[in-house]
């Protein structure tokens, strides 16, 4: 007699967030809440196990909580139902998911884990579910790129997380990030880093790179015409521009000598300019050598960033090129 299927982790957890939102029937006291404009009714208990949020909440709510209209909750609802994942998954069904495949999915909703983690006091949660996120995205032979809703929980974990800028859990969110939008990666923001602007605007350090690799597009990429871009946007990429240009002084006179030098008249625009400037793209690929270990089996490489080589050393200072109140413009 042949075994049974073994349901993918992705259907088993949709089954089970289906099952949660159509109100699972418990013997126990439950709660509602709404998220979104959904309403959920949760066993007070799961999720008083792994929250101080709610077990505090639960203790100044008085008997008979559960006729009370549903409590809004301030949190994304992609996050919430990651959540509700985690503390309704069975041991068997969570081995599953830890054995499956690294794919955009799953690194998704182990990064929803740690940002609903965080939200509600479960910092032991939230540091099981970063361990694995990033344990996937930074495998060296990942073959999935980090799109803009992973950068979206990446850079919304990094804002959150408690540390310094050093920390490494922030400093390896944000580096997912800045490798994702290198012209030699694959994916939607390498393509289109405008894309970015959304997402990164609450963390200078991400934003700047994302102003560098939309100059680093060239004038093919027209970003002045581009609805997409705020106002600021377009004063800080002129600010950056034009603070970047002269990094090299000699690429000025070098652009408007063979401005005037040609026989048809050019108008040597912004991005042009910065090109010039800042000379043309070497990749910097930041992966290091494997070595050998004790036992003289060969180390797995290390994940690094691959980082333009311009940049490379004044990455924590690349904000100041785009700063636009540094120029002191009336807005």
């Amino acid at each position: 007699m042949s075994e049974p299927g073994t349901p993918s982790c992705a259907a088993s957890a949709n089954v089970l967030l289906k099952s949660v939102i159509c109100d699972l029937k418990y013997r126990e006291p439950t709660v509602q809440l709404k998220v979104g404009d959904n309403v959920y009714k949760i066993s007070k208990s799961r999720l008083s196990l792994r929250s101080p949020f709610f077990r505090g909440l639960f203790a100044r709510l008085k008997d008979g909580s559960e006729d009370r209209p549903p409590i809004q909750l301030d949190i994304s609802e992609p996050e919430w139902k990651a959540f509700v994942w985690f503390i309704h998954v069975d041991p068997l069904a969570l081995e599953i998911h830890s054995a499956a495949p690294a794919s955009t999915e799953n690194c998704a909703l182990y990064l929803g884990v740690v940002i609903s983690g965080l939200h509600f006091g479960a910092r032991d949660v939230a540091g099981w579910a970063i361990d694995r996120a990033l344990g996937m995205l930074t495998q060296p032979a990942r073959n999935f790129p980090v799109d803009l809703e992973l950068a979206r929980l990446l850079v919304s974990v990094a804002s959150r997380w408690r540390g310094g800028a050093c920390d490494p859990i922030i400093t390896t969110c944000r580096d997912l990030v800045c490798d994702a939008l290198h012209p030699n990666r694959l994916g939607e923001l390498s393509d289109d880093p405008i894309r970015a602007l959304t997402i990164a605007r609450v963390d200078k350090f991400v934003l700047s790179h994302v102003y560098f690799y939309i100059l680093n597009k060239g004038t093919d990429y027209n970003w002045k015409d581009d609805a997409r871009v705020e106002p600021v946007d377009r004063i800080r990429l002129l600010c950056g521009a034009y603070s970047l240009s002269h990094q090299n002084t000699w690429a000025i006179s070098t652009a408007f000598s063979q401005s005037s030098s040609s026989s048809t008249s050019a108008s040597w625009t912004v991005s042009s300019l910065f090109a010039l400037a800042i000379g043309p793209t070497v990749a910097t690929q930041f992966t290091q050598p494997s070595g050998v270990t004790a036992q003289g089996r060969q180390a797995p490489l290390q994940w690094r960033p691959e980082i333009d080589r311009r940049i490379m050393c004044a990455r924590d200072r690349l904000w100041n090129h785009f700063d636009d109140k540094q120029w002191s413009l009336a807005m």
